[in-house]
């Protein structure tokens, strides 16, 4: 047998051999990398549900009109806070300017005055969402009336200057104003977003993947160097067998969770191409960060202290924790926090979005796990004999 079959026949030994013993402890790996994230996921959720689960509640307005407009358009505008758009106004028209005046003059009070081509706005107190609201309303309203009028003065001054001689060219002229649209509208954006219990249930886990994967793998790394002598083989071999073996398992369990996550719990079918991409992208995160501690931890407590400083970094800087985006333009220190932007992908997945700054995203993933697999492996391979 050659000497690159026998390693590749000692690669795939050892996998076997991890996937065994992997299989054998399924239950704790699945108390530990499903229920216990979920757990968290739904108690962080609950404890920030009051600020990602804000419910925008339109407090009672009063307005006072008054309609001095003799073009029927800006008549019909006070129609609109009949409409169930406008339900929290109180629409109440005055008869005539005066009494208009006598009852804007309280503090507090909100009038309009409707005339051809302009409206007043009578605020008397403190502005509002409230008031913003209609204000913004009509304030469009009255700027597109503004432009159709516009658009037909131009077609009746083409009619009044109408010479026979060029009754065609007329008619197309008034043909092209008349189709010609003045107005630009532009469709409100629809804001998609997670829920508090969505938000968690995915930023907890990407984050806790990582520490919960190596405390349930480190008990089959205790005698790592021993196996390295017994099988002799290489140390190299050994070490890339021990990063797929972990990359196969993280990739399970990965797979497995949000599977459970957005086909059951928040029945929201994803692209499974897609999906598959990310667990991949996430498992390789994993198993990176896992042979490093391999390659340069000694003991478990060596490495059980450095999982906890990733971990502590990427539930504060990676805003796994708390809803980072609630407090502000994120820092770039998040920006460079592999689980945030790992939580970025799965969010644009549930959302059905279109990914932004993917290449950005993938990179900072990558180039971190890519600088610790090799890490571990330059001083896995200078290590002595123990």
């Amino acid at each position: 047998m050659s000497v690159r079959n026998k390693k590749i026949d000692s690669f795939f030994t050892i996998v076997k051999k991890d996937l065994k013993v992997f299989s054998s402890d399924l239950l704790v790996f699945f108390l530990l990398t499903l229920v216990f994230p979920l757990c968290l996921g739904f108690f962080y959720g609950l404890m920030y549900q009051n600020i990602l689960d804000q419910e925008v509640n339109m407090s009672p307005l009063t307005i006072y009109h008054y309609s001095a407009a003799s073009d029927p358009a800006f008549q019909a505008i006070s129609h609109t806070f009949d409409t169930e758009a406008f339900s929290f106004v109180q629409a109440i028209e005055v008869e005539s300017h005066e009494e208009f005046q006598q009852l804007t003059a309280k503090e507090g009070v909100v009038g309009i005055i409707f005339n051809d081509s302009t409206i007043t706005w009578v605020n008397k107190g403190n502005q509002s969402l409230e008031k913003r609201t209609v204000q913004n309303y009509l304030q469009n309203t009255v700027r597109e009336i503004n432009l159709t009028n516009q658009k037909q003065n131009l077609a009746n001054e083409r009619f009044e200057n109408f010479n026979p001689s060029q009754g065609s060219s007329v008619y197309q002229d008034i043909m092209r104003i008349q189709q010609t649209s003045f107005i630009q509208k532009t469709p409100a954006p629809v804001i998609h977003s997670l829920s508090s219990m969505a938000f968690f249930i995915l930023s907890t886990f990407v984050a806790f993947s990582l520490f919960i994967t190596t405390n349930s793998l480190q008990e089959r790394e205790k005698r790592l160097f021993l196996r390295t002598f017994a099988t002799g083989v290489s140390r190299i071999t050994l070490y890339m067998a021990n990063a797929f073996s972990n990359f196969m398992i993280s990739f399970l369990l990965c797979l497995v969770y949000f599977l459970v996550v957005f086909f059951i719990l928040l029945n929201n079918p994803v692209s499974l191409v897609q999906l598959l991409l990310m667990v991949s992208l996430h498992a390789f995160f994993i198993s990176s960060f896992r042979a490093m501690i391999t390659g340069c931890c000694r003991t478990d407590k060596g490495g059980t202290t450095l999982s906890i400083f990733f971990l502590m970094f990427m539930l504060f800087a990676g805003g796994a924790s708390f809803p980072i985006e609630s407090f502000g333009e994120v820092s770039v220190l998040t920006n460079l926090a592999p689980n945030y932007n790992l939580f970025k992908l799965y969010e644009n997945l549930a959302l059905n979005q279109a990914y932004t700054g993917l290449q950005w995203r993938i990179a900072v993933v990558m180039i971190p796990s890519m600088i610790m697999l090799l890490t571990g492996l330059a001083v896995f391979l200078k290590r002595e004999e123990i």
